[in-house]
C-alpha cells in the first residue's frame, strides 16, 4: 500500500515531492533518495536541511524512527515543518491478543510519539479515525483540540496490475471439486485475527450436518499459527473440500476467484479490508463479520455475522445458502471503490486540512 503511495504521489501531488530515509534508528535526520524505493538504492544522497513549511510525511509504519528521532522530529515541528503520519490500524491496541506480543509492546510507545511531534495524522478509513480520536480522547486529552485527524480510503487497480501468471498442473483437483460444489473462499493470511480458528470450526459443523460445501483457503502461514496450519493440513478433508494455497500466481488466484462461490471474513479487526474491494471486483458475494469498518466499506450489499464461535458462522452461513439458493443473497456489485489515482488525489486534500 505504501509503495503505490510513493509511487504515485509525485504524479498527483500539488506539491514537489521528495523522497527520503533514514539510515538507522541512531540517526538523527533524513536522507534524500535518487529513486522511490524502499530498498533505499540511490546514485547520491545528501542529507535534508528542513525549511519552515515543509511537509515531512511518513506514508508506512515508521516506530522505529517516530521513536528513536522523536526529539529531532519535535524540534522540528517547533521549526515549522508540518509533520502527518499514515495509521493504516490500532489492532496491538484494540485487539492485542491477536498480536505478537513485540508489536503489542512498542505500538503504544509509537502512538504517544507521533501524538506528541506530528501535527496530525491520515488513516486508511473512517473507522480507524474514529478508534485515533477515541484513543486520545481517553489517553492524551490535551491533544484533542491541536492533533488533526483526517481519513482517505485506499485504492485498488486490479485491471492495470502487472499481474503474475501460472497454473500449477494439478489444479484440475481443486478447479473439479469448486465446480461441483458450492465454494467459501478465504483469501489473507494466516494469523489469529483473521479467525482461521473459527472458520474451520464453521465448516466441521456444516460438513458433519452433511452440508457439501468447499473451503478454499489462499494465504500464506504468519505469525503463531501452527497449530492451525496443522489443523489444516492434517484435516480429512484436505484436497478433497478444503483446499490451502500459497505463493499462487494471480493469474491462478482469479481463476479461483471467478470459480467461487463467496468470499468469507472473519477478521476479529482491520484497518480497511482490501479483501472486500478485491471481491467486489470480481463480483463475489461477501460474508462478513460485523465490526465498523467493513460496514464503512461494504453498507447494505454484504451478508453480516457476529460471535466468536464455530456455530455462529456456520448458522450464518446456512441462512445465507438458503437465500443464495433464490438468488436473494447481498450483492456485492453497488459497492464503490476508488482507484490509486482517485485515493492519492484525496490524499493530497488531507494532507492539505492536516497541515494547515
Amino acid at each position: 500500500m505504501s509503495k503505490n503511495i510513493l509511487k504515485l504521489l509525485p504524479k498527483f501531488s500539488k506539491y514537489e515531492v521528495i523522497p527520503i530515509y533514514s539510515e538507522n534508528s541512531n540517526y538523527l535526520g533524513f536522507k534524500n533518495c535518487s529513486k522511490l524505493s524502499l530498498n533505499k538504492q540511490k546514485e547520491y544522497e545528501e542529507t535534508i536541511e528542513f525549511i519552515t513549511g515543509d511537509i515531512l510525511f511518513f506514508p508506512e509504519l515508521s516506530a522505529d524512527n517516530s521513536i528513536s528521532q522523536k526529539d529531532y522530529l519535535k524540534f522540528l515541528q517547533k521549526k515549522g515543518v508540518k509533520i502527518v503520519n499514515f495509521i493504516y490500524d490500532l489492532v496491538p491496541i484494540k485487539c492485542p491478543e491477536t498480536c505478537h506480543s513485540s508489536m503489542v509492546e512498542i505500538f503504544p510507545i509509537y502512538i504517544n510519539s507521533v501524538i506528541d511531534y506530528a501535527n496530525g495524522a491520515i488513516c486508511d478509513s473512517k473507522s480507524v479515525a474514529d478508534d485515533l480520536a477515541k484513543y486520545i480522547k481517553e489517553n492524551r486529552p490535551d491533544k484533542t483540540d491541536n492533533f488533526k485527524i483526517e481519513w482517505i480510503h485506499l485504492g485498488s487497480d486490479f485491471e492495470n496490475n502487472s499481474n503474475s501468471i501460472g497454473i500449477p498442473e494439478d489444479s484440475d483437483i481443486l478447479f473439479k471439486a469448486m465446480e461441483s460444489r458450492t465454494t467459501f473462499l478465504a483469501v489473507s493470511t494466516i494469523e489469529p485475527r483473521k479467525m482461521y480458528d473459527q472458520i474451520l470450526d464453521t465448516f466441521d459443523i456444516l460438513w458433519k450436518q452433511n452440508k457439501d460445501i468447499n473451503l478454499v483457503i489462499v494465504g500464506k502461514n504468519g505469525w503463531n499459527t501452527e497449530k492451525t496450519v496443522k489443523k489444516i493440513e492434517n484435516h480429512k478433508e484436505i484436497n478433497k473440500r478444503l483446499f490451502k494455497l500459497s505463493g499462487i500466481s494471480d493469474e491462478y488466484l482469479n481463476k479461483i476467484y471467478k470459480k467461487s462461490s463467496a468470499l468469507i471474513m472473519a477478521s476479529k479487526a482491520e484497518g480497511f479490508g482490501l479483501g472486500i474491494i478485491e471481491a467486489t471486483y470480481h463480483k463475489k458475494p461477501l460474508i462478513i463479520r460485523d465490526i465498523p469498518v467493513f460496514r464503512e466499506i461494504a453498507g447494505e450489499n454484504a451478508f453480516y455475522f457476529n460471535g466468536f464461535e464455530g456455530k455462529d458462522l456456520a448458522n450464518t452461513i446456512e441462512e445465507w445458502l438458503k437465500l443464495y439458493k433464490e438468488n436473494k443473497h447481498p450483492k456485492s456489485n453497488n459497492i464503490k471503490y476508488l482507484t490509486w489515482k482517485e485515493s492519492i488525489q484525496m490524499l493530497n486534500e488531507k494532507l492539505e486540512l492536516v497541515t494547515k
